[in-house]
């Protein structure tokens, strides 16, 4: 034999091949550890200024470094397998459910202060729960896990949507309707979790995902019909008295509700292409850290835009309806819109091209129509998602002793805010189509983003002492923030949404035409 081939096996039967050692999460860790320091020093302050003593840090101080701490912790659960970590916050996600339970039933024996704590106690839990169901290995506590997100998410679905099923008087005068609503939502979350953790590899998650489907469809049926038949009979004489109204507020939540229950288990249970890839965009998006900043980013906006509101409504004596006008025609929503659009729309196209995916999209059995609409829609959906804060503090109006609002301009503006918004995400899809590179799609949809904003400006400064002008009314058209403003009237003009809704299908058919041209090369 060749001496140093007999060196070699003699080498390898002494010290073996070299042990695989995984990478320690050490940035995890150190934000983890910082983050648990804030917590618990934000906590203490906030303990003391609860209890009337004099604390050095003041409550806004103290909330805001907890707020900092979660986030940390939240960073830490997601990228540290370790099983003593994980399991650390698996039961501080149980005990976080624990107390959401309790503050959404407190408001039932007149703590209605409470809710509030409630949302984000179930928010974190989820959060910490689906952190550490990504690491987890043992299937018998995983399964116990998913268990517990299909319990709470039932339970929350029937609590809810039974609650806005009372009838049209206490669904118009009952002071618990935003908490019903509120609690059919998060069982929309919690089901959502609890199929996407398991999968359609069972028959059981399958039929949970098909019964969604179904009773948010007939949830769905059941609010258009009861909302709009009965005044229908009665204007021709075959109901002799007038029915009480259905649609406000109640017959539209149900709407929504049945809505989000239909499109959130189509997408997780079908199977046409058009779903399976909405749903892999959708998980891209969520899984990536840009999602979340961009969330965090407009709930810090929407917050201080909703103090500043609470501020002068107490201040103002008359409250002129439509009162959130002046909460959504502000400038922290409009100039924090023209920067998240290109925040969420720029890698959608530009990353699959850096990447090299695009390729492998191109020649899948998909048509170039299906892959635009995917990415569009999961944009969408997420433009969405963005919003949701500034509903959700609306809901709390009611539950801070303000004056109740007239429903209707939320109604006609959420049809603005959709029709502007896929005009939007459109736009944005197309300039990240272009280029591979995410900063110059971002910096392009903003100037487009920036373009639209100035419309309105040169429509108020330099045509506004004319609306007689031809110009005036063009510019009009083409302003989002007009029809933002048209809309919180309660005036659903279909020619103001006409350019919008144009430029939607517009910018969605060149994004086609360049893929088609990319296909071709």
């Amino acid at each position: 034999m060749d001496p140093l081939v007999q060196y070699k096996n003699e080498v390898s039967a002494d010290y073996g091949p070299s042990e695989m050692v995984a990478d320690q999460p050490t940035l995890a860790r150190i934000i983890g550890s910082l983050g648990a320091a804030l917590t618990i020093f934000g906590g203490l302050a906030m303990a003391l200024n609860l209890s009337g003593r004099v604390a050095s840090v003041g409550s806004g101080w103290a909330a805001f470094a907890i707020a900092i701490g979660i986030s940390g912790l939240l960073f830490h659960a997601a990228f540290d397998y370790e099983v003593q970590f994980r399991r650390a916050y698996m039961l501080f996600g149980y005990m976080l459910l624990l107390m959401g339970s309790i503050c959404f039933l407190l408001p039932l024996f007149g703590k209605p202060g409470l809710f509030g704590l409630g949302c984000l106690a179930f928010i974190m839990a989820l959060l910490f729960i689906m952190a550490f169901l990504r690491h987890e290995t043992d299937s018998m506590i995983a399964g116990l896990a998913k268990a517990a997100l299909g319990f709470v998410g039932s339970i929350s679905a029937v609590v809810g949507i039974t609650g806005c099923l009372i009838g049209p008087e206490n669904l118009r005068s009952s002071p618990f309707l935003p908490e019903f609503f509120v609690a059919g939502l998060f069982g929309m979350l919690f089901l959502a979790s609890y199929l996407g953790s398991r999968g359609m590899s069972d028959d059981f998650t399958y039929k949970v995902a098909r019964l969604a489907l179904w009773g948010g469809l007939l949830l769905l049926v059941y609010a258009l019909l009861r909302s709009a038949l009965p005044p229908f009979l009665y204007s021709f004489g075959y109901i002799k008295v007038r029915p009480a109204e259905f649609l406000i507020p109640g017959g539209f939540l149900l709407m929504v509700l049945g809505t989000l229950y239909f499109v959130t288990a189509a997408l997780v249970s079908s199977d046409s292409k058009l779903a399976v890839l909405t749903q892999r965009e959708l998980g891209s998006m969520f899984f990536s850290p840009i999602a979340y900043f961009v969330l965090l980013g407009f709930v810090v906006a929407g917050w201080f835009g909703y103090v500043d509101f609470i501020n002068r409504l107490s201040v103002s004596r008359n409250n002129i309806e439509p009162i959130v006008r002046n909460y959504v025609i502000d400038l922290v929503p409009v100039l924090a819109i023209i920067f998240i659009v290109p925040a969420i729309t720029m890698r959608l196209l530009s990353e699959e091209q850096r990447s090299g995916t695009i390729e492998v999209l191109l020649t899948a059995p998909v048509d170039e129509y299906t892959i635009v609409l995917s990415k569009f829609f999961a944009g969408f959906v997420m433009y969405l998602v963005v919003w949701s804060p500034f509903g959700l503090y609306l809901l709390a109006l009611p539950l801070s002793g303000a004056p109740a609002f007239d429903y209707r301009p939320l109604i006609s503006f959420f049809v603005g805010l959709c029709v502007t918004g896929a005009a939007f995400i459109s736009m944005g899809l197309f300039f990240s189509s272009l280029s591979k590179n995410q900063i110059i799609s971002g910096v392009l949809t903003f100037a487009g983003m920036l373009g639209l904003f100035i419309v309105a400006i040169i429509r108020e400064r330099i045509f506004g002492q004319n609306p007689g002008s031809p110009w005036y009314q063009v510019l009009m058209h083409i302003s989002y923030l007009d029809v933002w403003n048209t809309t919180l009237e309660g005036k659903l003009v279909p020619k103001f949404l006409l350019f919008h809704a144009s430029s939607a299908v517009f910018w969605l058919f060149l994004t086609t035409k360049v893929l088609e041209s990319r296909k071709w090369k």
